[in-house]
């Protein structure tokens, strides 16, 4: 009885030790929070073939110290093939990748996920919709005359993209969903998704964002944002404001990482809601943070300036990082 409390106790501090390396690894940058969902989807199916051979062994003598055995070499599995695999960006040869663009492809393709200028006339405004569950991906304002182009790789057998378009008035809306052909997104490791948007900034135009465990970059680079929302889940995204602008942004945030970057000087107004996470503003090389839970207030930064920033941000347990650049 007492070798059983000893053994469950080397069990449980081996689960320790390997859950602190993990966030570790995190926070020194081998691999972020998104990289661990994607890979612990993957695999989930080897662990219920662990704790069976466990239960065997844990009935024969000295089973109980080869389970402990087991525990320390698949740990150590786990963190190597994470930090070897995301960081060292290892592609595995991966059959039926749909490249977006290339004309052999197109067959497999849910419709085109371009929207074309000659489409439709007459538009005043767009307002883009943009869900994606697991990828990489980028957003990024043109001086094109199309109001959406995409670009990218996906896995024909998890993923079936698509975009809708639909003109009311004089409002043009255009919606992406990352649909996946699954009714849950479980999909070898290191699967390859990424996709490049450009969208049209001649004419006014408002994002709907909405990330799961997914990683992205949106750049807005013309004042004719009107309004931004971006739901952020697990995943991570950095936002480059690279103009001055007068308009709203409604950022909520789980358990995921965003970095805002604005222009030197922008006039801002931060109204915040933070939980157990964490929201830090840097700005003139000082830095303001705030968290603990269920912290309210408002920042307030040059909000006399011509062009005000309105910023409605909610954090669950994840980070918001805002700095001036």
């Amino acid at each position: 009885m007492e070798k059983s409390k000893t053994t469950e106790r080397i069990s449980g501090a081996i689960f320790l030790i390997f859950i602190g390396f993990l966030f570790l690894m995190i926070n020194l940058g081998y691999f972020s929070f998104s990289d661990l969902f994607t890979f612990f989807f993957a695999i989930w199916p080897i662990f219920i073939v662990i704790i069976g051979i466990k239960i065997i062994l844990s009935i024969l003598p000295f089973g109980r110290w080869i389970n402990i055995v087991i525990d320390v070499v698949v740990d150590i599995a786990i963190i190597m093939a994470l930090i070897l695999g995301y960081n060292a960006k290892i592609n595995w040869k991966i059959p039926d990748v749909v490249v977006i663009g290339n004309a052999a492809d197109q067959k497999d393709i849910n419709g085109t996920l371009d929207v074309k200028k000659s489409e439709y006339s007459e538009v005043e405004r767009v307002n883009y919709v943009f869900e994606i569950g697991v990828a990489e991906f980028s957003i990024h304002e043109s001086n094109q005359d199309d109001y959406l182009l995409t670009t990218g790789e996906y896995n024909k057998r998890i993923f079936s993209p698509e975009v809708k378009s639909e003109k009311s008035g004089n409002n043009l809306d255009i919606e992406f969903t990352q649909k996946s052909t699954r009714g849950t997104v479980i999909h070898p490791w290191r699967i390859i998704t990424d996709f490049k948007f450009k969208t049209a900034s001649l004419l006014p135009f408002t994002y709907d964002i909405k990330v799961g465990a997914g990683k992205g970059e949106v750049d807005i680079n013309s004042d004719n944002v009107e309004e931004m929302k971006m739901d952020v889940g697990a995943g991570e995204m950095v936002v480059n404001i690279n103009e001055k602008v007068g308009s709203d942004l409604d950022l909520n945030v789980g358990a995921g990482k965003v970095k805002i970057f604005l222009p030197k000087g922008s006039g801002y107004i931060i109204d915040y809601n933070v939980g157990v996470g964490d929201l830090s503003v840097f700005r003139n090389k000082e830095k303001k943070s705030v968290g603990g839970l269920g912290n309210k207030g408002t920042i307030k930064v040059n909000d006399n300036a011509e062009k005000l920033l309105k910023m409605d941000i909610n954090i669950g347990a994840g980070s918001v990082e805002i700095e001036e650049r």
